[in-house]
């Protein structure tokens, strides 16, 4: 009989033994500074937005570049022209400033 009671509790303390290998590795882990559970999640998903982010700030930044070269481009070739629009909107901008 006390050997059908110990089987039992051999089975109990196996489980938790296993339980508590799991609780100390995600410690260590967390002591690793590594994320666990529900915050590795988060921290994949704000991983992958900061990417997305900075890909698309990227782009932007390749966009205004590109914008700044053509416009620098046309004012070179039309120096003149270029003046005279640039002082037509300072005319314009300073009569809308006044009121």
């Amino acid at each position: 009989m006390a050997a059908a009671k110990a089987i039992p509790d051999i089975a109990t303390l196996g489980n938790d033994l296993a339980a508590l290998k799991r609780d100390v590795a995600v410690i260590m882990r967390h002591l690793k500074g590594e994320p666990t559970g529900g915050a590795g999640a988060l921290h994949q998903a704000a991983t992958k937005l900061s990417d997305e982010a900075s890909a698309l700030y990227e782009q932007v930044a390749a966009a205004g570049t590109n914008s700044h070269r053509a416009l620098a481009q046309r004012i070179e070739e039309r120096p003149v022209t270029s003046l005279l629009i640039a002082f037509a909107l300072g005319l314009l901008g300073g009569r809308v400033l006044l009121r």
